[in-house]
């Protein structure tokens, strides 16, 4: 885990991700981690996921202002969450993350789950911040661009750059299918 003096920005290195994702043995929480990973969406984005939010090898996001995001994610990631979806029985207007209780997984859920099962893993209590964090960190040092990252995550280039400062880290310039590899 990576943490600067003086610093919020807190993300995981790729070996401690792995750990994580070891860690989890529900399908439905293992596809909550990748999904919060691979898009760097915001917990409260993540919980109202629709299964027709999810086109090919994107997932839809409202934002605020009455427009979409669309947010790349692998092909893996796309085929098994169609798995996901037929296996349990999901129609298009579902939320990807279903719950008997309330329709969707409540943040306060998720956020109990990646302290679980973080601690689990030996990496101390991390929030999905940490998750959102660490998709911004990986995508940086994988050579993606700020503009390409702020587009992916849904986050000005000004904030992305702020927060890749706080984390101090270093890159290679290149495009977004690199992070899925």
């Amino acid at each position: 885990m990576k943490q600067n003096s003086g610093s919020h920005a807190k993300f995981l290195s790729e070996k401690d991700y792995n750990r994580l994702k070891c860690e989890i043995k529900e399908i439905r929480d293992i596809f909550l981690i990748k999904v919060l990973y691979e898009t760097g969406c915001e917990l409260n984005k993540l919980v109202k996921i629709k299964v027709k939010d999810i086109v090919n090898d994107s997932i839809c996001f409202d934002e605020n202002n009455n427009n979409q995001r669309k947010s790349s994610i692998s092909k893996n990631l796309a085929n098994n969450l169609q798995k996901y979806i037929i296996g349990n029985w999901l129609n298009e207007n579902d939320y990807l993350f279903k719950t008997r209780q309330s329709g969707h997984i409540s943040t306060k859920r998720v956020q109990q789950l990646i302290n679980d099962y973080s601690i689990k893993a030996g990496l101390h209590k991390i929030n999905t911040q940490f998750i959102r964090y660490t998709h911004i960190a990986h995508a940086y040092q994988k050579g993606i661009q700020n503009q390409i990252i702020s587009k992916q995550i849904g986050l000005t280039k000004q904030r992305v750059f702020q927060i890749i400062t706080d984390l101090n880290i270093t890159s290679n310039l290149g495009g977004y299918n690199k992070f899925f590899n």
